[in-house]
């Protein structure tokens, strides 16, 4: 067969996983031109990224004047060559996040098709591309996006070295080397998170199906060779560069911290993530527990469905051993949901099962429109407590969802179960274009974050004045301002910050803090200016103020009498 014969049969067989992968990508870069970062982790990857290129330092990560060790170097890698490439903007900083997704997605098809068949495949990659958790990983700049494409490439390699996928020995060995590979630059993204998963799902194996490591092909000699090469330089110079700086931070804090407390001092019940999936991953997790329920007696037969079931199982329970818990952290397990989800579906389209046949599918058909309907009043009630120019574009992207579900019900229950899918998904696209394209760029005008840190760099560029930061502890301030501000003064040494400076300062400040200014702190607060919006989508009254201590007034005075 010729080259030219084996990229044509190459392109039908990924054809259709193409165009769900496609739509991914279009809802995750439509509006992100016109759509600033959001806070906080969005300006610190941009900013680190942008310094990167400024001072041709490219091994250790600083932000606003600060080491940041918290995160391998990977992701400012990304995004750095985005800005490169692209420029300096809100586009370029989360371009890879949306190729991640779009890959992720197309991977999880090619996962489906070898594991299930193509129709297992296709209805997979649409229900990962459209649920909620994946679109918002694929519009930030953050590194759970080239995570999810790396873990989800993992798996999929992984699986194929499993003499169950009926892979030949020769693709077993691509498989191998492409696992170890993703898994080294797993490495460099978010540290030793895809293994963790990849080895409690290898435990959860073991003891669902009697699964043995040694049954996978994974060439280990080569394998941890290709693993080390990757991973291993960045890491040495990290550590002769900067010392054990990183290291405590990210696998000190980061890491182990994070097993005995959560970040953000939240204490979130184990089974978090299971509950959380009605979010996440709606309106497709009650046909994926009705497939789930249909697939159990294959549960410890040791092929792909033992395979799905402990890569959801074994990262959960990985997960819930972390205090620190996010919505998004599950997210490498999402292909396996659709996986699951569309392994028992996928009979239905060949006619090998029937589809509503049982009170259980009837429920979880009314439960998804269900879930489509509560999804669309929490659209509805963000466009009116938030008004914008996005405000139609949500109230229609609200509308066309139902209207897809319930076209989609409505051929569930004639047992046409593809159509019904792909009315849902088509309306879901769709409601997910308008979003991303509108309602959130419509946001933009009410946000006040950017608008302020222009003002600071243009007032600090004409009179040199210092920044202090006491309420807005936003590295948006930071990263739109172009100045290195010193770190955020807490209440506590807001007083003796105040009083002992000699110059006068400028402070962004809400209300609460303009009135503590005002009338507790010896000094002349004049206002500069003030916003009404949003920060972090509260409504807020900001004003930028000038603060001259008395000691400054007074020597002003002194200088003007002896004039």
């Amino acid at each position: 067969m010729g080259s030219m014969q084996r990229l044509r049969a190459w392109g039908e067989w990924a054809l259709p996983g193409m165009l769900p992968a496609l739509t991914c990508l279009l809802i995750a870069w439509i509006g992100n031109d016109r759509t600033s970062l959001w806070d906080r982790d969005e300006p610190r990857y941009a900013g680190v990224a942008q310094q990167m290129l400024e001072t041709g330092d490219f091994i250790v990560p600083y932000f606003n004047g600060e080491l940041r060790y918290q995160k391998p170097v990977l992701t400012y890698w990304l995004v750095a060559f985005a800005h490169w490439t692209l420029g300096d903007g809100a586009f370029a900083s989360r371009f890879f996040s949306g190729l991640a997704a779009a890959g992720a997605c197309f991977l999880t098809f090619v996962l489906g098709r070898s594991m299930f068949g193509r129709p297992a495949g296709i209805i997979a990659a649409w229900m990962f591309a459209l649920c909620p958790v994946v679109f918002l990983l694929s519009k930030l700049c953050i590194p759970d996006g080239p995570l999810l494409f790396l873990s989800t490439g993992c798996f999929a390699a992984l699986y194929a070295t499993h003499p169950s996928s009926g892979a030949t020995t020769e693709m077993s060995s691509r498989a191998a080397f492409g696992f170890w590979l993703a898994l080294g630059l797993s490495l460099l993204v978010k540290g030793p998170v895809t293994l963790g998963m990849v080895f409690a799902t290898l435990v959860v194996l073991r003891l669902l199906a009697g699964v043995r490591l040694c049954d996978f092909r994974l060439r280990w000699m080569v394998g941890l060779g290709v693993m080390l090469v990757v991973a291993l330089p960045w890491f040495l110079a990290i550590r002769y560069t900067a010392g054990d700086g990183f290291y405590a931070e990210s696998v000190g804090n980061q890491l182990v911290g994070r097993v005995w407390q959560s970040f953000d001092r939240k204490f979130l019940p184990p089974g978090y993530y299971a509950v959380t999936l009605l979010v996440g991953f709606a309106p497709w997790l009650m046909l994926t527990l009705l497939s789930a329920w249909r697939l159990r007696g294959e549960i410890r037969q040791g092929g792909p469905v033992s395979f799905l079931f402990a890569w959801i199982l074994g990262s959960m329970i990985l997960l819930e051993f972390f205090r620190s818990k996010q919505v998004h952290y599950f997210a490498p397990a999402y292909p396996a949901l659709a996986l699951i989800g569309s392994g028992y579906l996928a009979r239905v389209v060949r006619r090998e099962r029937v589809w509503i046949d049982d009170t259980l599918a009837v429920w979880s058909v009314r439960l998804t429109v269900m879930t489509v309907g509560v999804l669309a009043m929490l659209l509805v009630a963000i466009a009116f407590a938030r008004p914008s120019s996005g405000t139609p574009a949500a109230l229609i992207a609200a509308l066309v969802g139902m209207v897809g579900v319930g076209v989609g019900a409505r051929y569930w229950y004639r047992h046409q179960f593809p159509q019904g899918v792909y009315a849902l998904a088509a309306s879901l696209a769709v409601a997910y274009l308008l979003v991303a394209g509108f309602l959130l760029p419509g946001f933009e005008s009410s946000r006040v974050l950017r608008p302020i840190a222009e003002e600071i760099a243009a007032v600090h560029e004409s009179t040199g004045e210092a920044v202090v930061v006491h309420q807005l502890v936003e590295p948006s301030l930071t990263y739109y301002s172009g100045l290195a501000i010193p770190g955020y003064v807490p209440r506590e040494n807001l007083k003796r910050t105040l009083e002992r400076t000699e110059q006068s300062i400028l402070l962004p400040v809400r209300e609460d803090g303009f009135e503590l200014l005002s009338e507790q702190y010896p000094g002349q607060v004049d206002v500069l200016r003030t916003w009404e919006g949003l920060v972090k989508m509260q409504h807020r009254t900001v004003r930028l103020v000038r603060f001259r201590p008395n000691a400054v007034i007074a020597n002003a005075e002194e200088d003007a009498t002896r004039r």
